[in-house]
């Protein structure tokens, strides 16, 4: 069981890295330069690389034995439904503007459009939403389903994401510059302050 768990651990650190290199800059430079004109298909081939990958390793890790971390007991099941809700609706929330307008469909699939800092709604609050409630969803989760593959899986991807949110912010200065910094300064990146 230790070396499935082993594995599964290796296989979705692979699955972080692979997602990270491949939306690198000097990726979609390179291919840039070798695809010319075709590279606008690459968006496309990402996200359906992508998401089969995260499907293939989410079947994996269902099907992976494993056992409990700890004993379940009655309150955790209540909070963990909150939640999971509170997180599913959440991201759905976040997610919405991809599907609801053809200009946000066009964007998970093709790159070019001009960027436009968002800083109303949600984002008054924290700054990476989707990651918040990403959060919430994923460890709501394993309340519900307390075993060592699920809590292999929230803690690679919880470091993957924070770390990949340092990069994020790097790249968002890069783009708009001060008017980031200031929002930065006003706004918390993961957790809304409790007050104002």
């Amino acid at each position: 069981m230790l070396t499935n768990h082993l594995l599964l651990a290796l296989a979705w650190s692979l699955y972080c890295l692979l997602h990270s290199v491949l939306a690198s800059k000097g990726i979609k430079n390179y291919l840039k330069q070798k695809m010319g004109r075709n590279v606008s298909y690459y968006r496309v081939i990402y996200n359906l690389l992508s998401t089969v990958l995260l499907i293939l390793l989410l079947a994996w890790q269902i099907k992976t034995p494993t056992k409990l971390v700890w004993t379940p007991f009655f309150i955790q099941y209540p909070v963990a439904i909150v939640m999971i809700i509170a997180g599913f609706s959440g991201m759905v929330f976040c997610l919405r503007k991809y599907f609801v307008t053809s200009a946000g469909f066009r964007d998970l699939f093709y790159e070019g459009g001009k960027p436009v800092l968002v800083i109303d709604g949600i984002h008054k609050h924290v700054r990476h939403p989707l990651y918040l409630t990403t959060f919430i969803f994923v460890w709501g989760i394993l309340l519900v389903y307390p075993v060592w593959s699920m809590l292999i899986f929230n803690i690679i991807i919880t470091v993957y994401t924070l770390i990949g949110i340092q990069l994020e912010e790097k790249k968002l200065l890069d783009v708009f510059g001060e008017q980031y910094n200031e929002y930065r300064k006003r706004v918390p990146m993961i957790w809304p302050r409790l007050r104002s």
